[in-house]
């Protein structure tokens, strides 16, 4: 969604890690002093791989000639990457790029001045983290499937191994728990070996902190029946800069 109306170019620039630039366009000017480009933040390169994360939105604020504009884009799970089109006075231009988490929470900030005298402008923004930010891998966890004895029922049993990553610069509080309700007997549990403690209650999680965790749903069944499988489910991330859901398909 964008907040105000920009006209489009021919060309596509590309902004370094916030945005960068390719070829100039020739395209004509709509009059001597406008010029024009399509910028591309690149979503992938402040994700960083098969990660999920509290990103949400995007918002790129143009200072120009006096005018100041900010155009919105909402930023989708998997969006490797998303584009405005961006009119500018001639000049000297001030570019700065705020994203959002999906609670609200400004994450990442980043700007840049360049003088505009062309269409196919291309400008370099590096958004730096500004509060702490929550990222978990892989998105699609595998589980690995045990079945263990518990008194005189079976339990079976799926555990994905995840990690939970913080590039931020403060410390984050998250937990865990189960998108929907489990089967009556089910149970979800969550530990955090490195903080020897269940993640099914806040931890903290200090800044540049990447650590494996471990989700184990457990299913009970009685001997001789075939044993459950794991029920569509979700694993819930919940912290203090944002939400979000991985699968849990085994």
């Amino acid at each position: 969604m964008r907040s105000h109306p920009m006209k489009a170019s021919s060309c596509a620039k590309f902004l370094a890690l916030g945005i960068a630039g390719a070829t100039a366009c020739s395209q004509g000017l709509t009059d001597s002093a406008s010029r024009h480009s399509r910028v591309v933040l690149d979503v992938r390169s402040i994700v960083g791989g098969d990660f999920l994360t509290v990103v949400d939105t995007a918002h790129l604020t143009i200072f120009s000639g006096g005018d100041e504009v900010t155009l919105t884009q909402l930023l989708g799970p998997g969006d490797d990457e998303t584009t405005f089109d961006v009119t500018v006075n001639a000049g000297t231009v001030r570019f700065s790029v705020d994203i959002i988490s999906n609670n609200g929470t400004p994450v990442y900030r980043g700007e840049t001045s360049a003088t505009i005298d062309a269409d196919g402008f291309a400008v370099s923004i590096i958004p730096q983290p500004i509060n702490p930010v929550m990222m978990v891998l892989p998105r699609r966890p595998t589980f690995d499937t045990t079945t263990v004895q518990f008194g005189n029922s079976l339990l079976r049993q799926y555990t994905a191994t995840l990690r939970v990553r913080n590039p931020g610069l403060a410390t984050l509080t998250w937990r865990v728990d189960s998108l929907v309700a489990l089967p009556q007997g089910a149970s979800i549990s969550c530990s955090a070996p490195s903080e020897d403690a269940s993640c099914l209650e806040s931890l903290p999680w200090a800044a540049a902190k990447d650590e494996t965790i471990f989700v184990t749903f457990s299913l009970p069944f009685t001997p001789g029946t075939p044993p459950p499988q794991l029920p569509t489910q979700g694993i819930r991330f919940v912290s203090n800069v944002g939400s979000f859901t991985i699968p849990t398909v085994p």
